[in-house]
C-alpha cells in the first residue's frame, strides 16, 4: 500500500511532543523511506521573516510558516499550482522545494502553505507505528490540506475516525435505532 497523499492522525495517547494531536499528509514515498508534513502546526515565524532571514531579500508577503516537523530541511511549499511544481502529492496537491519557484508562488500562486522541516520515516518504521496504533490512516482531502486557521483540523479526523470505529465494532446499530433516544 502507498501512504503517499493519505493522512496520518496521532492518537490521542501520542507521547512524542513533536506529533502530539499532529495531522500529517504524506508527502514523498522512496525505497521505503516515508515523509510528510505536519498541516496543523503553523510557527511563530512568518513567511516575510522567513524570507528575508534566509534569503537575504525582502518579501512582502503575509502568512505563517508551518512547522512541518522534527527533521530540518529548507523551506518547501505545498500548493495548488501546477507550473511551479517539483512534484505531484496527490491530484491537485504540489509540492515545490526551489527557490525561485517559492518566489513566484508567493507573488503569483492561489493556495499554498510554506513549511520548514518535515516527518520522516525509515523503511518499516511507519509501518511499525500503525501496527502498534500510534497512528490513524485516512484518505486526504484538498479542502483539509488547505484549512483555514480556525478550523481545528485535528479534532475534525479525530470525530470521524471514532463514528468509523463505532460503525465497525457495531454495524447493525443505525440511526433508526437511535431515533427514540432521550436526547433527539
Amino acid at each position: 500500500m502507498s501512504f503517499k497523499g493519505h493522512l496520518l492522525v496521532a492518537h490521542p495517547n501520542m507521547m512524542d511532543p513533536n506529533f502530539h494531536n499532529a495531522v500529517v499528509l504524506v508527502t514523498k514515498e522512496e525505497k521505503g523511506n516515508v515523509a510528510g508534513l505536519i498541516l496543523n502546526r503553523a510557527g511563530p515565524v512568518t513567511i516575510k521573516s522567513l524570507w528575508e532571514d534566509s534569503f537575504k531579500e525582502k518579501m512582502d508577503v503575509e502568512g505563517w510558516v508551518h512547522s512541518g516537523g522534527p527533521v530540518y530541511g529548507t523551506p518547501m511549499a505545498l500548493h495548488t499550482t501546477q507550473k511551479f511544481s517539483d512534484e505531484i502529492v496527490m491530484p491537485g496537491i504540489f509540492l515545490t522545494y526551489n527557490k525561485d519557484s517559492i518566489k513566484k508562488l508567493l507573488l503569483e500562486g492561489e493556495q499554498y502553505r510554506i513549511f520548514l522541516g518535515y516527518a520522516g520515516w525509515q523503511p518499516g518504521q511507519l509501518e511499525r507505528e500503525l501496527d502498534v496504533g500510534a497512528w490513524f490512516l485516512a484518505q486526504a482531502d484538498i479542502g483539509d490540506v488547505f484549512y483555514t486557521y480556525g478550523d481545528d483540523l485535528y479534532k475534525k479526523y479525530m470525530q470521524t475516525i471514532t463514528v468509523e470505529m463505532m460503525n465497525a465494532i457495531v454495524p447493525e446499530l443505525t440511526r433508526e435505532h437511535f431515533k427514540n433516544a432521550p436526547y433527539n
